[in-house]
């Protein structure tokens, strides 16, 4: 009787550490998306602000993008990259032609949607 009482306590020591792991991953995944829409909101509160042809480097984006990359960076990492090269872009945008923002997929939109999809990847 002993054998299954230690058995059956053990099984449930393990289920609480699953449950655990994954509500630990769900709230990761969380925090991902809310840098990933933090850092959009920013930027898009700059441009609205400053509607020039030409942005001018912004420390602060660039950095709140960096940021957002590294929570994200164990949960996509094509996501990861995308978001390095926001900001790089926030870095000096006058480097940056629209050809390689769009081959580089970051424009805010995308950025938003595709964060929103590390969510429904860890239900």
């Amino acid at each position: 009787m002993a054998i299954w009482l230690e058995t059956i306590q053990f099984g449930l020591k393990e289920v609480k550490e699953l449950f655990s792991r994954q509500e630990m991953k769900k709230a990761k995944s969380y925090e991902a998306v809310e840098a990933v829409y933090e850092a959009a909101n920013e930027t898009t509160s700059f441009l609205q602000e400053c509607m020039r042809k030409v942005e001018q480097p912004n420390k602060d984006l660039s950095k709140i993008w960096m940021d957002a990359a590294k929570k994200v960076r164990d949960l996509d990492s094509e996501l990861y990259f995308r978001l390095l090269g926001k900001a790089e872009y926030w870095a000096d945008p006058t480097a940056w032609t629209h050809e390689k923002i769009v081959r580089a997929n970051i424009a805010l939109d995308s950025i938003k949607e595709d964060s929103r999809q590390i969510l429904s990847l860890r239900k």
